[in-house]
């Protein structure tokens, strides 16, 4: 997806009627006005900045790279920005009026930002999915009072009064992986493509680890050891979890040996302090980030390492089960899940006790339950190979 949105900008920045923030800077440095500025600028060079004509001089500029920009954006035909650039306020101003105004990831703005987007325009078409990061807000009262939710989501609740598509086969990972995400959000739509719908490991030997979907439970009645490693730690206002760190390095361990691509492999978390564990760095070609940081990417493999494990069976932020929607749907080939099934039983979500119950049986997903026994005991992976690749 990365690479494709990439190829999408280079290609419309060689578009001339294509209007975007880093292409618009180019433009003005292209008007046939920009010399004027070029000229007030060397006048400002006599002054100091306290001086009054200096501020007078810088009145001018401004006003020329307002009249400028106004210029370039009357004259095109697409303009691109992010929600909160200024060339937003600009096209207002330039009273660049589109005949349709289209919002990628629409289901993560804020609906009171939303408005500054399309205001005065006809047709807006929204790009998105509710299931997956809500809009970001800073404080709880703010998402208390509603700030949190979309206009997208809200519009959903109103399917009857507008139009909406649902785009339904999917081009990303293997079938057991997609179907607990297809049963639980999208009311068993998703289908998977041919040519995705049976991706698998290229493993040396066949093996249980190598299959699709695995949930590696760190319960450990019989082990008071083991059961005292899988226990939560408090770190700055987040969580870590050390003995999960552990089986994640040991299941990348087993990937590495058997010559899996580091490139193709990534680690998701929900907590920002089990991200930034010092083991983690010894494998800086492999992608470490929050759920957060995730959106947007994929892997072939991704590991997920669920971090909380509490005797009152607090989740956390996996209470809001999209962020676990978004970690499942960024592996095209294998998901594994590292986690407690003790504290996957006491979740309010029922999508997340779906998927605790999942495992094991032979339907539907189809997903395996491992032991930490079952990770343990890998050599370390020779890393000279990876370390000077160029990919780096």
């Amino acid at each position: 997806m990365a690479v494709c949105l990439l190829q999408l900008h280079l290609y419309l920045k060689a578009i001339p009627d294509v209007v975007s923030p880093a292409k618009l800077e180019d433009m003005v440095r292209d008007h046939e006005f920009y010399d004027d500025i070029l000229n007030l600028r060397s006048k400002q060079d006599n002054y100091d900045i306290t001086d009054s004509t200096y501020r007078h001089l810088q009145d001018r500029i401004m006003d020329y790279e307002k009249k400028i920009k106004t210029d370039i954006l009357t004259k095109s035909k697409i303009v691109i920005s992010t929600v909160n650039n200024s060339i937003v306020q600009m096209s207002e101003a330039a009273e660049f009026v589109a005949h349709v105004i289209l919002v990628d990831e629409a289901a993560q703005v804020p609906e009171a930002q939303f408005w500054n987007i399309v205001r005065g325009n006809q047709r807006v078409v929204l790009v998105g999915d509710p299931q997956q990061l809500p809009a970001f807000v800073r404080t709880e009262s703010a998402k208390k009072q509603g700030m949190a939710e979309s206009l997208m989501e809200r519009l959903l609740l109103k399917r009857s009064q507008f139009a909406f598509i649902m785009l339904r086969r999917q081009y990303r990972m293997n079938e057991r992986i997609m179907r607990w995400s297809s049963d639980n959000f999208y009311f068993g739509n998703l289908v998977a493509d041919d040519s995705v719908k049976n991706l698998a490991i290229k493993q040396r030997h066949r093996e249980i680890r190598a299959f699709p979907f695995l949930f590696c439970n760190t319960d450990s009645e019989n082990d008071p050891e083991i059961k005292k490693m899988m226990v939560e730690k408090s770190e700055n206002d987040s969580f870590i979890n050390e003995g999960e760190a552990d089986l994640v390095i040991d299941h990348l361990k087993f990937l590495l040996n058997e010559g899996i691509d580091p490139f193709e492999i990534g680690v998701i978390t929900p907590y920002f302090a089990q991200e930034q564990l010092k083991k983690f760095r010894y494998y800086e070609f492999i992608a470490v980030d929050t759920v957060d940081g995730f959106q947007g990417q994929e892997r072939q493999i991704i590991i997920f390492s669920v971090v909380r494990m509490n005797n009152k069976g607090n989740l956390g932020f996996l209470n809001d089960v999209r962020r676990l929607n978004v970690a499942i749907t960024r592996a095209a080939c294998q998901f594994v899940l590292i986690g407690s099934a003790w504290m996957l039983s006491k979740a309010k979500p029922k999508a997340i006790q779906n998927l605790n119950r999942s495992f094991g049986k032979n339907e539907n997903i189809g997903g395996i339950r491992i032991t930490p026994d079952d990770l343990r005991g890998q050599k370390e992976p020779e890393f000279r190979h990876y370390r000077n690749s160029s990919r780096l």
